[in-house]
């Protein structure tokens, strides 16, 4: 793979992970290291399989990614209310404006009136997901094209073990597994020293 198709690839891989779940916000989630998978079908991002690594501490979260021989990495501190996307290879990275965590919780008080604002939430079971108690709910948007989601989020960790998304033109399924819950290290957060900016902040986004 060329360094222009990862580079597109990438950019695809980004638009789907702000692009759905618009609706989600988190309460304190536990401290914990997972492999996540990011699966896309459809003619929105194309068929796609991403996997990589996901720490979370707090309401803080780090994803590393290998697309080809190109690593990537992006650091989003609630804090700050900002993401960091990093080229470790360049040492340069990017910065946008993020309200919130890409990967939350759907049933998070703080967030029920946008969500019944935009479609109709609904706890539909309990199910056991990659060794976690979870409440599995379903969120049919309004708008038909956006389709519906299904979350399950696990109780102990405050956070989703597995998310759908099925839509007029596109599927998506992220899913988390191998979760270690342990400490980590605030550094893991921070924005390493030695990179330079490479644009200025993007506007302010929502999701």
């Amino acid at each position: 793979m060329n360094e222009k198709s990862t580079r597109l690839m990438y950019k695809r891989l980004i638009l789907s992970l702000l692009g759905i779940f618009a609706f989600v916000s988190w309460g304190l989630a536990s401290e914990f290291v997972a492999d996540f998978s990011n699966t896309t079908k459809g003619k929105l991002f194309g068929n796609m399989v991403f996997k990589g690594k996901i720490f979370v501490k707090g309401k803080n979260q780090r994803e590393e990614i290998t697309i080809g021989s190109k690593s990537r990495v992006s650091i989003f501190r609630a804090d700050k209310r900002i993401t960091w996307i990093l080229d470790p290879a360049r040492r340069t990275y990017r910065e946008m404006i993020s309200q919130q965590a890409k990967w939350s919780s759907i049933a998070d008080p703080k967030n029920l009136p946008a969500i019944k604002e935009a479609g109709t939430l609904k706890l539909v079971e309990k199910e056991t997901v990659n060794g976690y108690d979870c409440d599995k709910y379903s969120y049919v948007y309004n708008n038909k094209d956006l389709g519906i989601e299904y979350h399950w989020v696990s109780k102990k960790l405050n956070f989703p073990v597995k998310m759908i998304q099925k839509s007029k033109n596109s599927d998506v399924i992220v899913e988390f597994k191998n979760i270690t819950e342990k400490k980590l290290s605030d550094s893991l957060f921070e924005l390493p020293k030695g990179y330079t900016k490479l644009n200025k902040p993007a506007k302010k986004r929502n999701n």
